[in-house]
């Protein structure tokens, strides 16, 4: 009997976003019952991109609406320019889901 494969890098993804799995699951509660308010939405043409700032408490929803695309996200902290968190590890998409 052969032993399944090891996905190394879904193991690695869920570690790093098990810390960060209640705001998620929180967000997505509070969708449900309809208690999150749109502050903005912007649509994107293909091979472009934006910059946007949100504030503490905010939820970003990234929806992609035309085929399969990329979304590449970086983030800054405004007070705290250096603090940068490029994001394309966990918001890449190949297909019509984020």
């Amino acid at each position: 009997m052969s032993k399944p494969d090891y996905d190394i890098v879904a193991d690695v993804k869920k570690r790093l976003n098990e810390p960060f799995d209640k705001y998620g699951e929180n967000a997505r509660a509070a969708s449900e019952k309809g208690e999150l308010e749109l502050v903005n939405e912007i649509i994107l043409e293909p091979y472009t991109g934006r910059v946007f700032e949100i504030q503490k408490g905010q939820v970003v929803r990234y929806e992609l609406i035309e085929g399969p695309q990329i979304i590449d996200t970086f983030y800054m902290v405004k007070d705290r320019p250096m603090d940068e968190w490029a994001d394309s590890f966990n918001t890449a998409s190949f297909c019509g889901h984020t």
